[in-house]
């Protein structure tokens, strides 16, 4: 970066971390500083003088969470904040506390301990979700919501976006819950915004005017990939004009060469009256892609719209002896034990894969897994991890072994699968951490990772060249940080709207006619 960009980046990140403003939208590009931005507005904001210094933190994953609070706790003291996910949030700060004051409230009596549930992929709350309010019938969401309350009276509570809605209608019957919320916390942050459901819309905004919270959303409307989650970064993009909030925008990439980000921002509709001068490290290849691995002399990541073509890369890889890891998450048939334990198993994981990595940095550490074991949503005791004391059995061994301990029934389906899969190393790759390491994988597992080289691979025409897709390739090309090629089968799609896209947004940034 030059010395003109390095300030203009300054001076956006600099307006943000000083602004007095009570409500604040941020759109943050790739490799924009957004972390960074984050953590120096926090440090901003328990250096005023306000006795209420408390804030909420929450973003898309716990892992990043976990970063964020990691990178937050070394400028200030947030050991009564809030920093995690905000559905662990509306659970520990709303449901729990206040459970059975809003069960009373509802004609019910009171529960002791919770157990926890997720919907089924094909349940109602989960098309809400995806569709949202408006577009839903208003009778099916009511008895949704009815029979949320009657699950919670029978103490299963279900991890849903329905939650958000029963928060709300819980702080407005429980006026002490609300003035807890207000008296406790003085601001709200919010990570990737541009991922926030209609639900988790409507709740943010309940709780910022009503609890008269600070309220800072930071995010990339053109990163948003999870409208089959049920995203609405429409939403967040709005918040100037339907809630009042004053925007700031950060241009400057610190990840990408301009012409990637440039191109990047053509494809997606943007910069497109705007010329772009310098030097071009975009490279259009209708070529096969594999060949080019082995003249790579940084790191590279390889992207491809599915795991099957992942895989062929990944195998001829090995077969010619490049050094790439490809990595997949683990997915079990039992989609019943899957909902109840897969966050668990990914965690154990995550702690026996990194407890004695080489890179300091980057192990897991008992003390965090400790925090995870108490924070997880099945409330385990976390004295349990004391009496965990060998690691040298494999990562099947090792899950099994800490299941047990926590008395979870396995039944023998679930068991071989967890066999199989467990021995497997591309699933394995999947939880261990790494600095710098070539990387094969699908384009939604990439979001959030960086390379100096990246390979993408479009094998076919979409079934729906629209925004989303758009913002799929944005999100696949901004991961490259030096040089970015991009590759597909000539019949695959010449003469589509993708392909003179591609072409057409090539030649701009070459310069070309």
């Amino acid at each position: 970066m030059n010395n003109r960009l390095f300030e203009i980046l300054n001076k956006q990140q600099g307006k943000i971390i000083q602004s007095k403003d009570r409500k604040i939208v941020v759109s943050a590009g790739p490799g924009s500083g957004k972390t960074y931005t984050i953590v120096k507005k926090i440090e901003q904001e328990f250096l005023c003088e306000e006795k209420n210094k408390n804030i909420i933190v929450a973003s898309f994953t716990k892992e990043a969470s976990k970063q964020l609070k990691e990178k937050i706790t070394v400028c200030v003291d947030v050991n009564d904040s809030y920093i995690g996910t905000l559905d662990s949030f509306v659970l520990k700060e709303i449901i729990e506390p206040y459970k059975n004051r809003y069960l009373r409230c509802r004609g019910y009596d009171s529960v002791d301990r919770l157990k926890y549930r997720m919907p089924r992929r094909d349940s109602d709350v989960e098309i809400i979700t995806r569709q949202g309010i408006r577009k839903y019938n208003i009778e099916s969401i009511k008895y949704e919501l009815n029979r949320w309350i009657i699950d919670l009276s029978k103490g299963v509570y279900e991890i849903s976006s329905l939650t958000y809605l029963i928060a709300i209608d819980l702080l407005k019957k429980i006026p002490s819950a609300q003035k807890y919320i207000q008296a406790k916390y003085s601001a709200i942050y919010i990570d990737e915004a541009q991922d926030l459901n209609e639900l988790q819309h409507k709740f943010i905004k309940y709780i910022v005017n009503k609890c008269s919270l600070n309220s800072i959303l930071i995010g990339d409307k053109n990163q948003s990939i999870y409208k089959f989650r049920g995203s609405r970064p429409e939403l967040f993009y709005k918040l100037k004009e339907t809630d009042g909030y004053t925007e700031y925008k950060i241009t400057i990439s610190v990840r990408c060469h301009p012409s990637i980000l440039f191109f990047s921002n053509l494809i997606i509709g943007d910069k497109k009256n705007e010329k772009y001068k310098g030097e071009n490290h975009v490279y259009l290849d209708v070529a096969p892609i594999f060949e080019n691995l082995s003249n790579v002399d940084n790191d590279f990541m390889v992207l491809f719209e599915n795991n099957s073509d992942a895989i062929e890369c990944y195998k001829y890889c090995k077969k010619n002896s490049i050094d790439a890891i490809y990595t997949k998450s683990l997915s079990l048939t039992n989609k019943k034990f899957e909902n109840d334990y897969l966050e668990l198993i990914e965690e154990i994981l995550r702690f026996r894969c990194n407890i004695f990595n080489k890179n300091p940095k980057l192990v897991y550490s008992i003390d965090s897994f400790q925090n995870f074991l108490s924070d997880s949503y099945i409330m385990i005791n976390s004295k349990i991890i004391h009496k965990i004391t060998n690691y040298k059995k494999t990562e099947f061994e090792y899950v099994i072994s800490i299941l047990k301990m926590l008395k979870v029934n396995i039944d023998i389906e679930v068991y071989d699968e967890l066999m199989i899969q467990l021995n497997d190393p591309m699933i394995r790759n999947h939880y261990i951490n790494y600095t710098n390491v070539n990387r094969i994988m699908t384009i939604h597992s990439s979001k959030g990772l960086e390379a100096e080289n990246v390979f993408v691979r479009i094998a076919r025409i979409p079934y729906i060249y629209d925004d989303e897709y758009k913002r799929k390739l944005f999100v696949a090309f901004s991961r490259a940080k030096n040089n970015l090629y991009i590759s597909y089968k000539k019949d695959d799609i010449n003469g589509s709207q993708l392909d003179l896209d591609l072409r057409k947004n090539y030649s701009i940034v070459n310069g070309l006619k």
